[in-house]
């Protein structure tokens, strides 16, 4: 498994619109009213073209 970078010096979050086209999403552990879910995108998902907010932190 990849290790994801640090992002702790970053100054900003970009809101980003995901399609039921853009990949897959599993849901955790739906007994425990858990509303986690992890996506996994295909690789054909552009990121920088759906963000649609840009904010500072």
């Amino acid at each position: 498994m990849t290790k994801l970078p640090n992002l702790r010096d970053k100054t900003f979050i970009a809101h980003i619109k995901v399609t039921e086209n853009a990949g897959k999403v599993k849901p955790h552990d739906q007994s425990s009213n858990d509303k986690h879910v992890s996506v996994w995108l295909y690789k054909t998902f552009n990121p920088t073209a759906a963000v649609v907010k840009v904010e500072a932190l």
